[in-house]
C-alpha cells in the first residue's frame, strides 16, 4: 500500500532530542574581555600587549595626553599584539585612553578591550 503524503516519516531521534532547546554549538557562550598587560612607546608607535588573542577591525580610538598626536594606522603584529602609529612623536605620553566599547579590538568569544586608561611604560 502506498503511503501518504500528509503523513510524516519517522524522526531521527537525535533531532527530537533538540526540538524545543538549542543544539550545543548554538548555546549562548559568555565572552571574556581582553586586559591590557603593557603599553610601550617608541617615539611615534604605541605597541599594546593583551591577555588574550585579540583582532582589529579599523583604528581603535586610542589617545594619548600628548596633544597633536593623531592615530594613522593599527597593525595586529600577531594575536596578542596590535601597534599603533600616530602622525606625532608621543615619547613623552604617561597615560593612554581607551574609547569606552567600541568595538574595535574584540577577543574571539566578543568581548571587548575594556581599560579606560593605562599607564605608558615598563
Amino acid at each position: 500500500m502506498a503511503r501518504s503524503t500528509l503523513s510524516r516519516g519517522k524522526r531521527n531521534p537525535s533531532e527530537r532530542q533538540f526540538r524545543s532547546t538549542l543544539r550545543p554549538n548554538q548555546r549562548n557562550r559568555p565572552a571574556h574581555n581582553a586586559q591590557l598587560v603593557t603599553a610601550e612607546v617608541a617615539l611615534a608607535v604605541l605597541t599594546l600587549t593583551f591577555d588574550r588573542p585579540v583582532f582589529l577591525r579599523g583604528l581603535t580610538g586610542i589617545t594619548t595626553d600628548v596633544g597633536g598626536a593623531d592615530e594613522i594606522s593599527a597593525v595586529n603584529l600577531n594575536a596578542t599584539t596590535i601597534e599603533v602609529t600616530y602622525d606625532a612623536s608621543i615619547a613623552a605620553a604617561t597615560v593612554i585612553n581607551f574609547p569606552p566599547y567600541t568595538g574595535n579590538i574584540r577577543t574571539a568569544d566578543g568581548g571587548y578591550a575594556v581599560i579606560r586608561t593605562f599607564p605608558v611604560g615598563a
